[in-house]
């Protein structure tokens, strides 16, 4: 689209712009004077991992590596941000600051003005109730026009940095919201670090009565068959077998010891689950899941696999590679179906509730893999058991004993570790998070208001001008009006110059122009010419234009009458300014001559003929234009006149243009842009052209609305009620 289309068609729509940019950009301006202000604040929470907790969390938690990172891993970060934004965090604000809002009902009776000062330095705690963890969590568009305290926790974009943003009606309370729920974050988050190592303690001291009677017991058997037996020295294939019985029960109670540590990160994550209902369903469906014991099955046999394998392989095989892929493979599914369980059996929203089960769920998962690499070991054991008894009786006692003894040795020694680690961890704080700027009084408080009045303004003027201009494209689109002079021209039909009829001395110039394009100095000049419009709303035009052609062609020498053959309507007549007479309806029906009919218009050379009484009915108006009185009458105007215009009714609304273009030498049709549908404007010109045999010619009469139009129509409304009650005066 070309900018001057662009511009006339932002002209044309004006006013749909004007109504559609006001009530927004006001409505913006007026809800950021009226609107309880707020205030934001930012504290920031820095988490990272500190060089002298990391061995003592290396050995308390499943991923040890994480703990050695500079910076905090994506699933990390995750897990952070959903913490600071649970119930865990924020509820405990909602007691401690004694968090409160203001009813809906009071906030609109403060959109008054004064209304607000007075009731909040008068009656502080009239219309208000307490804050609830949902409201001061979520936010939407009606918190704009009905605030209330607000807190979001996002990590930061470039920095393991976790921003606390408060919102409250004033600076001084966004700064202690802000300030206590990084405080509070901090706290749960130590106290989630000494709850998982209270967890863990007491998982190693129930498991440590165990693994002391197996020791003592294996080493009370070392020695019984040391006595009995004797020492001896072992062949080379002896000792291979007992060195791999022996690495293989090394990792095995290194995997006791990490199945130990999912159980009880577990079993604290479920403590915490147990007391709310979404849990209980997700259970019972969880026991019912075939898939997850299916998978379980799945990880048993590849953990089997795996540790035949890294007993004839070493561990950068392909083969050894490609079942430790499909393990992985394995327990992300378990994982994936453990979500599906407790997340499709609750209709629970609460962040409080995903961040607690996607961590059980992950460590089900560890639990179920760490359990079938468990029985994976027991098996190869016992088969690496059967090949030393194979050996001569005193050597196979000896070596089986010393290096059970040797196992439950290692195995005491790690769970000792483990629980002195777990108890010390209680007492320490282990936390990541360190308060690194905490929210503070800022210098320019206005910056920190919400809304702003410059950005609100700022906001009415992008959103006022995006959605009107949007709604005049839509207009325009939808718009069935002829717009342009280039679309004006339909089917067989020619486009004229454009008629302003609003500005005098350009539509004087047009209508020139017009007539010179009729009646050029060579060849045959139109006798009859019939104006006519294709819709009702072009009507006004039409008979602009044919008054203004018949001026034209009078002030050029032509003897011009314009004959009004719209029976029983007048207004061709008042804009002429002749008083009602008799017209052509007189004549058609044999009452008064032609010649007494025409009345001069003032203009030398000029002539007009007013449609007379009007007929009783319709029906009596299309009997006297289908008689035959009309042809004899332009006949005679004919041999009297140079040129004879005539002005019918819209094509739309009556025949008469359909009749008297057949004797008609060019027809004219007038078209208002922007209000003449295109499918009336193409329909008209057809009919006319197949009426008429020849070309319909379309002339633009662009007719904006002015002061002398509507003056006119006054003018005419005035003679139209005078007639009827036959008062006299003059309108100016």
């Amino acid at each position: 689209m070309e900018l001057r289309h662009f511009l006339r068609l932002l002209w044309r729509r004006r006013r749909l712009l004007f109504w559609v940019f006001a009530p927004i950009f006001f409505s913006l301006a007026v809800l950021a004077l009226i609107a309880e202000p707020q205030y934001v604040a930012t504290a920031k929470v820095f988490l990272g991992h500190s060089p002298n907790k990391a061995s003592l969390l290396a050995q308390l938690t499943l991923d040890a590596t994480t703990q050695n990172a500079a910076t905090l891993t994506e699933a990390e970060r995750d897990s952070y941000e959903a913490l600071a934004n649970t119930a865990l965090v924020l509820r405990p604000l909602v007691d401690e600051e004694h968090l409160t809002r203001k009813r809906k009902s009071l906030q609109i009776l403060e959109l008054v003005p004064f209304v607000r000062g007075i009731i909040d330095n008068s009656w502080p705690r009239f219309g208000r109730r307490d804050l609830t963890y949902e409201e001061l969590s979520n936010r939407s568009l009606v918190h704009t026009v009905f605030p209330r305290p607000y807190i979001k926790a996002a990590m930061a974009e470039d920095a393991d940095l976790l921003e606390f943003t408060a919102l409250a009606e004033s600076m001084d309370k966004a700064i202690t919201l802000a300030n206590a729920a990084a405080r509070s974050f901090m706290a749960r988050e130590t106290a989630m670090r000494r709850e998982e190592c209270r967890a863990m303690a007491q998982a190693a001291a129930n498991a440590l009565p165990r693994a002391r009677a197996d020791y003592e017991k294996r080493l009370a058997i070392e020695s019984a068959v040391r006595r009995r037996e004797k020492a001896v020295d072992l062949s080379q294939e002896a000792e291979e077998i007992v060195t791999r019985y022996f690495l293989l029960a090394g990792d095995r109670d290194a995997n006791r010891l990490a199945l130990l540590k999912a159980r009880a990160m577990a079993d604290n994550v479920a403590a915490q689950l147990s007391r709310r209902p979404e849990m209980h369903k997700a259970t019972a469906t969880k026991q019912l899941s075939n898939d997850i014991t299916a998978l379980k099955m799945t990880l048993r046999d590849l953990y089997l696999d795996l540790a035949g394998a890294k007993t004839r392989l070493t561990a950068a095989h392909p083969a050894v590679k490609e079942i430790e892929a499909k393990i992985a493979l394995a327990k992300g599914l378990l994982k994936n179906e453990e979500l599906k369980v407790f997340g499709s059996e609750t209709a629970s929203m609460d962040q409080t509730f995903r961040f607690l089960h996607e961590r059980l769920a992950a460590y089900t998962a560890d639990r179920a893999g760490y359990k079938a690499q468990d029985a994976a070991y027991a098996t190869l054991l016992a088969e690496l058991d059967k090949t030393v008894q194979a050996y001569p009786g005193r050597t196979a006692a000896v070596a089986l004993a010393s290096a059970q003894a040797e196992a439950a040795q290692t195995f005491l020694l790690s769970l000792n570790q483990l629980h002195t680690a777990a108890d010390l961890g209680q007492h320490l704080n282990l936390s990541l998070a360190r308060m690194a700027q905490p929210a503070s009084m800022p210098d320019k408080i206005d910056e920190y208001r919400s809304p702003r009045l410059s950005f609100m303004l700022a906001l009415g003027v992008a959103l006022g001008v995006f959605l009107a201009l949007a709604a005049a494209l839509v207009a325009e689109y939808v718009d069935a009006a002829a717009t342009r002079p280039g679309a004006l021209a339909t089917a067989g039909s020619a486009r004229l110059p454009t008629i302003p009829l609003g500005e005098a001395e350009a539509r004087t110039q047009s209508l020139r122009r017009l007539r010179e394009a009729l009646f050029p100095e060579s060849g045959t000049d139109p006798h009859r010419l019939l104006v006519t419009a294709p819709g009702r709303e072009a009507a006004e035009a039409s008979r602009e234009l044919a008054l203004g052609l018949a001026t034209a062609l009078a002030r050029s020498g032509r003897r011009t009458v314009l004959a009004d053959t719209a029976l029983g309507n007048d207004a061709l007549a008042a804009l002429a300014g002749i008083a009602p007479t008799p017209g052509l309806a007189d004549v058609l029906a044999g009452e008064t001559s032609l010649e007494a009919a025409i009345a001069p218009r003032g203009q030398k050379e000029l002539f007009l003929l007013p449609p007379g009484t009007p007929p009783a009915s319709p029906e009596d108006a299309d009997r006297l234009l289908d008689g035959p009185r009309l042809d004899a009458a332009l006949t005679r105007l004919s041999k009297a006149y140079d040129v004879v215009i005539l002005c019918a009714a819209p094509v739309a609304d009556s025949g008469d243009a359909l009749r008297l273009a057949r004797s008609a030498d060019a027809v004219l049709l007038a078209v208002t842009p922007g209000r003449t549908p295109r499918p009336v404007l193409a329909e008209g010109a057809a009919r006319l052209q197949t009426a008429s045999g020849g070309a319909t010619r379309v002339v633009y009469c662009d007719a904006p609305e002015t002061a002398s139009s509507h003056l006119r129509k006054c003018k005419a409304l005035y003679d139209r009620i005078a007639r009827k009650t036959g008062a006299r005066g003059e309108i100016l």
